[in-house]
């Protein structure tokens, strides 16, 4: 979802400011709002570590034989990465 100036929206802000309000979707710099090259950086980050975290514990899940039908598509059929600057 996206904030009052078409900005997307985390749900943390300032303590896990990558996470979104949608599972598996995740949010790094200008596309959260202003922010200088530092922060978009350090918050790309962030992001990258937060969907390889994902990735494994959708892995584990599969691995482990839990049913995870409510998470369809598969995991390697959905991954995107958009990039805005």
């Amino acid at each position: 979802s996206v904030d009052g100036d078409a900005f997307i929206k985390s749900i943390m802000p300032k303590i896990a400011p990558t996470l979104t309000d949608m599972e598996g979707v995740f949010v790094a710099g200008i596309a959260a709002g202003p922010k200088d090259i530092v922060d978009t950086i350090a918050e790309a980050g962030a992001a990258a570590m937060e969907a390889s975290n994902y990735l494994k514990q959708l892995q584990q899940l599969k691995d482990s034989g839990q049913k995870t039908e409510d998470r369809q598509p598969e995991p390697e059929d959905r991954i995107q990465a958009v990039a805005a600057g």
